[in-house]
């Protein structure tokens, strides 16, 4: 398990700086597309300043959802 854990990790990581060079407002919104759990890790492999950016972008339902979960996976 630890090792799935880890590549997880790592492609969630390769996933994020793909997003992070995007302009925010176009990640934000393939971003609010996306499951809620899956939104929320891809954030969190974020820096802040990208992270924000985009979570502005779903509508704010969406937005919350994605927060709660960010929240509980700290």
């Amino acid at each position: 398990a630890g090792e799935a854990l880890k590549k997880e990790n790592e492609a969630a990581g390769k996933l994020a700086s793909l997003y992070e060079k995007m302009k925010p407002e176009v990640a934000g919104g393939i971003i609010g597309g996306m499951d809620p759990a899956f939104a929320a890790s891809l954030l969190l492999s974020m820096k802040g300043d990208s992270a924000s950016a985009m979570l502005g972008a779903p509508d704010a339902q969406k937005a919350y959802a994605i927060t709660v979960l960010m929240a509980e996976a700290t």
